[in-house]
């Protein structure tokens, strides 16, 4: 039979365990807000660079097109000319659908990070919990 003393350092045993565990749960929560907030920077940061590509693109054939333009103008009348202006309208109007700087930016909807976006902000933890 165990004595009071026995009892209580196991108690006790147990509580300082549900305490570390405890500390240890809240250490993880916090490092996952972390992963959360540093995701949710590199997430705009991609989108930022992805919007400014797509302005680059743009802007190159936006360039290529005031040439074209210039060289269509220079043709006679015909058929050739006609089709040159056909294709310069179309492009025209698929450069405007591109270039989205026209337009107010918004900031994007952030989605949750998955566990495998989660891992290149980790240090160290599992994004299945503190015990993983």
């Amino acid at each position: 039979m165990l004595g009071t003393g026995e009892r209580a350092g196991g108690h006790h045993g147990g509580l300082h365990h549900h305490v570390a565990n405890l500390n240890e749960r809240l250490r993880w929560e916090a490092a996952m807000q972390q992963v959360r907030i540093a995701y949710a920077e590199s997430y705009l940061v991609k989108h930022l660079e992805a919007q400014a590509e797509r302005w680059r693109h743009a802007t190159g054939l936006g360039k290529y097109l005031s040439t074209v333009r210039l060289h269509v103008a220079k043709l006679p009348d015909g058929q050739a000319k006609d089709d040159a202006e056909a294709w310069t309208t179309w492009a025209e109007a698929h450069l405007q659908h591109l270039n989205r700087v026209n337009t107010p930016p918004r900031l994007p909807k952030i989605p949750k990070p998955q566990a495998e976006d989660s891992k290149p902000f980790l240090h160290g933890w599992s994004p299945y919990g503190p015990s993983y």
